[in-house]
């Protein structure tokens, strides 16, 4: 795609960015078919004007199944059915949410090992989510007194301020989500930011034992 405006990275980054906005009346990640996601793309071109390097339509059409494929199987994109995307619809993943927030990297740091940052499993592993409605229910109320908890505290450095309570943050929007990845849950409850103080890890031992872990 180097002939293109679009990167392979970009593409990806920007059909991610179009589906966090595609929602339903709850305000969850709305199921979009191939045609549909190719008319948002076409019509944000339109708007923008100008030459984008596509000889034909065909060829951003082509390029778009092609990124949206290799985002299901990064688990950022879900399908509504175990089929290829141009026959079925799909819609953002609870991950795919999480990426878009910006949290990832913060969740990361603090953490000894490598990440290949094109490849979802390779930090994730395999895909599970929570779909239990009464545990969810319960891990958003945990979540919550955990972010309040968190502004009460008496940090011992200003850096600790931020940091946890940017965790706290990226826990709270994880568990709002429809169907949070429990990898990520499980990732995330685990960062040593949050046993550097003892009222926080109360929190979290409450949060990692609703989760089972």
């Amino acid at each position: 795609m180097s002939d293109y405006a679009f990167t392979e990275r970009s593409l990806r980054r920007h059909l991610l960015e179009i589906l966090q906005n595609l929602v339903n009346e709850s305000g969850e990640p709305a199921w979009v078919n191939l045609s549909e996601l190719n008319f948002h793309v076409g019509q944000e071109l339109a708007e923008q004007g100008g030459d984008h390097g596509y000889a034909s339509s065909n060829d951003l059409v082509a390029d778009i199944e092609a990124a949206v494929e290799n985002l299901v199987s990064d688990g950022l994109v879900d399908t509504y059915e175990a089929k290829s995307i141009a026959n079925t619809p799909f819609r953002l993943s609870s991950q795919g949410q999480y990426e878009l927030s910006g949290f990832s990297q913060l969740v990361l740091e603090g953490f000894d090992q490598p990440r290949d940052t094109h490849d979802a499993e390779a930090w994730t592993g395999p895909r599970h989510v929570l779909s239990d409605a009464k545990k969810l229910r319960e891990l958003r109320i945990y979540a919550q007194d955990l972010y309040l908890r968190v502004q009460t505290i008496n940090f011992r450095t200003e850096a600790d301020r931020i940091d946890i309570q940017r965790l706290a943050e990226a826990l709270l929007a994880l568990c709002q989500m429809v169907e949070p990845d429990l990898n990520l849950l499980e990732k995330l409850t685990a960062h040593p930011k949050f046993k550097a103080y003892a009222s926080v890890a109360v929190c979290i031992a409450t949060i990692r034992g609703a989760l089972g872990i």
